[in-house]
């Protein structure tokens, strides 16, 4: 296989998911924030945040630039760890356990801009997050996301740096396609893209969503998460709201950074 970029190795991938869960549940509560804070040396960067995203469902994190969305969803996957309060993943408290452990209990997570390689193909990427994820079935997996991201099967052999930030961005999430996750953490998916590209990207979230995987989608435009079941606003690391956008029919108006 390809040589990984800057000696990087499986195990520090950012991709969407490194191990499979075998326990698939199927109802009640799938991830529980109860009073979550979090730091940065001395700055507080979340203030008692309190979600709850039942199984199966796709709920958002909508917030302008430093409101806190990323930390949270860093915390939730424990890739940052100056963190206290109540974190629960499908009945088991996970604020102890490392990132891996947390992995192997069925939650990844996609990074913005992370985890796609340049020296490795698109079929590459997908059978390592195959095997990573323990899959046996590689090929027959790999064979299925054809289905779902037939835009990939165009680039099948294209390499990771000649990729298009939507192409990277489709690679992803067919990345958490075929490692199964229970549930799939998405930092801002609309990050850099062009809103035509943007809304292609919504609408493989959404399908996902529609698979019964459990998805929490950090965004700054709530507009995106217009078919969320639930969203929350967050706001100098507080929840500050909760809506439906789904059975209200509207995402609400875009979040604007502070000038």
């Amino acid at each position: 296989m390809s040589q990984f970029a800057d000696g990087e190795t499986p195990e520090e991938l950012s991709f969407p998911a490194l191990c499979h869960s075998t326990n698939d549940g199927g109802e009640g509560e799938g991830l529980v924030l109860r009073n979550l804070s979090a730091w940065y040396g001395q700055a507080q960067a979340l203030w008692g945040a309190s979600i709850t995203v039942d199984y199966g469902q796709f709920v958002g994190i909508v917030g302008r630039n430093g409101a806190g969305k990323s930390t949270m969803l860093r915390v939730i996957s424990r890739l940052h760890t100056r963190a206290e309060g109540g974190l629960v993943l499908f009945g088991d408290e996970i604020m102890a356990l490392r990132p891996e452990e947390v992995a192997r209990r069925g939650l990844s997570m996609m990074r913005e801009g992370g985890g796609i390689f340049e020296a490795l193909s698109v079929e590459d990427h997908l059978m390592l997050a195959a095997r990573l994820a323990g899959q046996r079935q590689q090929s027959s997996d790999v064979d299925e996301v054809w289905e779902w991201f037939p835009m990939l099967q165009e680039r099948r052999d294209a390499k990771g740096g000649f990729l298009s930030g939507g192409q990277r961005k489709m690679l992803g999430l067919a990345m958490a396609f075929v490692s199964r996750p229970r549930c799939l953490l998405l930092d801002e998916p609309s990050a850099g893209l062009a809103e035509s590209v943007t809304e292609s990207v919504f609408l493989m979230v959404e399908r996902l969503a529609q698979s019964n995987m459990t998805l929490v989608v950090s965004e700054q435009d709530p507009r995106w998460l217009s078919e969320a079941d639930k969203m929350y606003e967050l706001d100098l690391g507080r929840v500050v709201n909760e809506t439906t956008p789904r059975t209200s029919g509207h995402g609400g108006e875009a979040v604007t950074s502070p000038s």
